[in-house]
């Protein structure tokens, strides 16, 4: 269905809460199981972006990258805005 999506040029839906889609009655009686998908392929390319932070921040944020296996800064701060995308 991603496949389809962004073939088509559509964006990507963002993710819900399994109780928001429990509540929707276009999904009653329906089974439900959850799964993790990676994204993003479906995404788009990556572009390249300038950003200004202060010192506090990035030495927080790369320590958290080192702390918790993170792939890389980029991809802490990627994930940390479609968070904040996902609850707004």
């Amino acid at each position: 269905m991603l496949q389809a999506i962004a073939a088509d040029g559509e964006p990507i839906p963002m993710p819900a809460s399994a109780a928001a889609h429990r509540s929707n009655p276009e999904f009653a009686d329906m089974g439900w199981e959850m799964l993790e998908l990676d994204i993003a392929p479906y995404m788009g390319k990556t572009e390249k972006v300038n950003v200004t932070l202060p010192g506090y921040v990035i030495q927080r944020i790369d320590r958290y990258v080192r702390e918790h296996n993170v792939k890389s800064r980029s991809s802490f701060l990627a994930d940390a805005a479609m968070e904040k995308l996902v609850r707004h």
